[in-house]
């Protein structure tokens, strides 16, 4: 089974077991990686990214193949900083907003 497809498998799978949401991205890693940069997950994932993020799910991942191809350019690396700490920051006051219900 291409590798591809079975994230998208266990994705959909651990949604439909548990009512729980995944996502995750697929890039290359290597010049001479072809896998074309993917994204696995429900509508709500992707609505986060587009929505909370700022960032539509293409740029995103671009962003994440050349920051994993490059082995971590210094630009990059600041603009995905800032994404991530928006991240961290919403994951947080999220969690607490759900922990003092």
């Amino acid at each position: 089974m291409h590798t591809v497809t079975m994230f998208h498998e266990l994705a959909a799978a651990f949604a439909s077991q548990t009512g729980g949401h995944a996502c995750g991205f697929i890039v290359c890693g290597d010049i001479k990686d072809t896998t074309k940069p993917t994204f696995f997950g429900d509508n709500l994932c992707k609505q986060f990214f587009e929505e909370v993020m700022k960032i539509g799910l293409a740029a995103f991942a671009q962003n994440l193949e050349a920051f994993c191809m490059s082995g971590g350019a210094k630009g990059l690396a600041e603009s995905t900083h800032k994404h991530m700490l928006a991240l961290k920051a919403y994951i947080c006051a999220m969690l607490n907003e759900r922990l003092h219900k």
